[in-house]
């Protein structure tokens, strides 16, 4: 009985042969990896900027225009033209010209208002020069004996108004001072003319005084080559014509007076340092000064 058995299971076996494996599917071929790109070459990198490039050479510089000189002003550019000398002589014993000027008092005086006294009328250069500073001052500090003769003074020039005021505030001047702008009545007197200056002609002033009677007639001229002492020498001739009038009419006096005195040596009107004089249209222009106020 056991043979049967062993051959039930070997029949067994042999049906159970395995069956043949199932044959592997080839592995399927890998795709060969794509060929990388080559990396894209790298831009040479720009060369650097030197850091400290080459500095342009400066450009050089344009050497400073020169300065043109201040052009000098023309004599009579900006103002009115100097007017000519005077060809006028007034003697003693004529008649005085007719004048009407401002005075710093902000009153006019003229020949007309001041009929029936006598004064005193000098023509000066310039104000705040010392041959003029001396001579307005000397007739101011003899105001006082002035007045008790009755004889007011009256101080000329071209100057301004303005600068009247300043110089007699400046100097406590009690004398009044008229402004003849245009040297009309400095003509008309013979004041405004030729002279020689340092030996070369000029137009100007021409310091000069005159001693005008009730009556109108010129009683003393002066041409003043000295400031100093002149006004106490025209009280001291007023005062002795007083004295004597009655007996001596004014046309015997002398003709007109001249003081002794070169202006060209003259140094008594140098220029005051402290304080110069006031511009206008002489005093800017050396041709228009007076011998003794040289600026």
């Amino acid at each position: 009985m056991a043979k049967p058995k062993i051959q039930a299971s070997a029949k067994k076996k042999s049906a159970a042969k395995k069956a043949p494996a199932a044959k592997k599917k080839p592995a399927a071929k890998k795709k060969p990896a794509a060929k990388k790109k080559p990396a894209a070459k790298k831009k040479p990198a720009a060369k650097k900027t030197p850091a400290a490039a080459k500095k342009k050479p400066a450009a050089k510089k344009t050497p400073a225009a020169k300065k043109t000189p201040a052009a000098k002003q023309a004599p009579a550019a900006t103002r009115a033209a100097k007017p000519p000398p005077s060809e006028v002589t007034v003697a003693t014993g004529s008649p005085a010209p007719a004048f009407d000027l401002p005075a710093d008092d902000g009153q006019r005086r003229s020949l007309a208002t001041l009929a029936g006294q006598r004064f005193v009328l000098y023509f000066y250069p310039r104000d705040n020069t010392p041959g003029c500073t001396t001579e307005a001052k000397e007739f101011s500090d003899l105001t006082s004996n002035f007045e008790e003769l009755g004889v007011p003074v009256l101080g000329v020039s071209t100057d301004t108004m303005q600068s009247h005021v300043k110089f007699r505030d400046k100097h406590g001047l009690t004398i009044r001072l008229l402004a003849d702008a245009d040297a009309e009545t400095s003509r008309l007197y013979g004041a405004w003319g030729s002279k020689l200056m340092y030996g070369k002609p000029v137009v100007g002033m021409i310091r000069s005084t005159f001693v005008i009677g009730p009556d109108g007639t010129i009683e003393h001229k002066y041409v003043v080559r000295q400031a100093a002492g002149h006004a106490a020498k025209v009280l001291a001739d007023i005062q002795a014509d007083l004295e004597r009038m009655p007996a001596e009419p004014s046309s015997t006096r002398s003709n007109a007076l001249v003081e002794d005195r070169d202006p060209q040596v003259d140094p008594d009107d140098s220029p005051e340092s402290e304080d110069p004089a006031e511009p206008d249209a002489e005093s800017d222009d050396p041709a228009g000064i007076a011998e003794d106020d040289l600026p």
